[in-house]
């Protein structure tokens, strides 16, 4: 399940070192050789630091930091220190891959689900700028700021202003406890970076915390997120009296499938009952041809018939039972008892007709372009992975075709669609209506609230 303080989020405002890059080896070699070419400007000789102190004061502002590994007769001069650190940096920057393994193809993939990404440091602009360029960064954030921008400001400032630049809808994620604080001083979730330099200890106040980069894919996922929503959703509904009728529609199953297959898995893991009614199971395909008018060919393209007697008028006596035979000669039954769901998939379903029949009406919007793509897309995954063979038997149209497929579509099936869509207006009395083009992205509304 999405992590409930993480829901909704939707831009994610990342720390930079020990979150993006693994600077440590780097930062070690600089800020020795920054410290011999400081001390050799006055005829002296450096003093040594163990590891640990030289990196014990990554993450805090450059000020303190740079001033912690001088002696306080010196902590005047720290920015000619940093100049120093700087020149040594840029060189190694540029000379090698400093990010953590698997970042930028984390860093993509929340940018397709339609995340935005930002981020802010404690470090200096110059320090920055070189990171975000040498490492192929910088394309990935907007903004990216430091403490530096704005007169030496505070984390905690920096979070707030994008905060109010882009909406509250946010989370940081970073490996210190000045990432922590900066969450919480703005009163929005923290997620940890246990694979950077901070300890558990420091990481205790965000809402998780994670060991490699890749889990933010787990965390955020806006697809598993409306998904979940639309479950919680349809079991709020739930009748005791009754099964509760539930309506997934869309121009074309391969727009819903994926969809309606993950609700299905989501009210299991509730431990809700449901079934789960295709009707492309018992689609017949012959309803296209024909001089019939459109709003027959509707008619004879599934089993209506059944589906208002067997469903929408058993469903008040307290229970459904009926059979059915499908397209593969295969006789299916169908049951549903008093807290049952009663999930109904298939086009031309979210109708005036049966509109008040239906408990939960959910429409998956689209454009003829963007379901041509899904056909598209489906039948490639299917052809070619062994997994989705299954979906053979819940959609027996697959057996077509991807050009045939396609071509029923667009020559013959979106005509009806959009005739029905015109007659009907789904979204004058569904629940929710879900953007088909951007259903990876997680975009939807909710039209009803019971």
């Amino acid at each position: 399940m999405i992590h409930p303080d993480l829901n909704g989020v939707r831009t994610l405002i990342f720390d930079l070192d020990g979150t993006l890059i693994r600077s440590e080896d780097t930062a070690k070699l600089s800020l020795r050789g920054a410290l011999d070419d400081f001390y050799s400007l006055m005829g002296l000789t450096a003093p040594e630091f163990s590891d640990a102190d030289l990196m014990k004061g990554v993450g805090a502002p450059s000020n303190q930091f740079y001033k912690s590994l001088l002696p306080d007769k010196y902590q005047k001069d720290w920015k000619k220190y940093r100049e120093f650190v700087f020149k040594h940096e840029k060189r190694l920057f540029y000379s090698k891959r400093i990010t953590f393994s698997g970042i930028i193809k984390t860093l993509k993939e929340l940018r397709k689900r339609g995340y935005h990404l930002t981020l802010v440091s404690n470090c200096n602009r110059s320090y920055l700028e070189t990171v975000l360029e040498s490492q192929n960064l910088k394309k990935y954030f907007n903004p990216a700021y430091c403490i530096s921008d704005f007169g030496g400001t505070t984390k905690q400032a920096l979070v707030k202003k994008i905060l109010d630049e882009y909406g509250r809808n946010a989370a940081v994620f970073g490996d210190r406890i000045y990432d922590v604080e900066a969450a919480q001083s703005n009163n929005i979730p923290a997620v940890g970076a246990l694979y950077g330099y901070g300890t558990r200890e420091e990481l205790a106040g965000t809402v998780t915390w994670i060991e490699d980069n890749s889990d933010l894919l787990y965390l955020f996922d806006p697809f598993r997120e409306l998904v979940e929503n639309i479950a919680h959703l349809i079991n709020q509904r739930r009748k005791n009296h009754r099964p509760m009728i539930a309506v997934v529609s869309s121009a074309h199953s391969s727009q819903s499938h994926e969809f309606v297959n993950a609700v299905l898995t989501t009210l299991s893991e509730l431990n809700v009952p449901s079934t789960h009614i295709s009707l492309d199971r018992y689609r017949n395909d012959n309803a296209l041809d024909g001089n019939h008018d459109l709003f027959s060919k509707i008619q004879k393209m599934y089993p209506w018939n059944v589906i208002q007697k067997e469903i929408f008028e058993k469903v008040k006596n307290g229970k459904i039972e009926f059979e059915l035979v499908d397209n593969c000669d295969t006789t299916r039954t169908y049951r549903a008892r008093p807290g049952h769901v009663v999930l109904v998939e298939g086009p031309f379903i979210l109708a005036k007709s049966l509109a008040q029949n239906i408990d939960f009406g959910c429409w998956i919007n689209s454009t003829d372009v963007a379901t041509g793509r899904a056909i598209k897309k489906m039948f490639g995954k299917y052809k070619t992975d062994s997994r989705l063979s299954h979906l053979e038997v819940q959609y027996p149209w697959l057996n077509n075709s991807c050009d045939q497929e396609f071509h029923n579509w667009e020559r013959k099936q979106a005509k009806l669609q959009r005739f029905f869509l015109e007659e009907n207006k789904p979204s004058s009395f569904a629940d929710v209506i879900i953007e088909g083009n951007r259903i990876y992205k997680g975009q939807f509304r909710q039209l009803r609230h019971n």
